[in-house]
């Protein structure tokens, strides 16, 4: 059962990648400042 918790479904597969690229959003501009 917990490994289903991992990955229940595609759908969370797709939430995952768009909580990542929120996450990654904020990063972009920090990057941009370093250089």
């Amino acid at each position: 059962m917990e490994e289903k918790v991992v990955c229940p479904t595609p759908f969370w597969r797709a939430s995952w990648a768009i909580f990542s690229r929120i996450l990654h959003r904020p990063e972009l501009p920090q990057a941009k400042g370093k250089d």
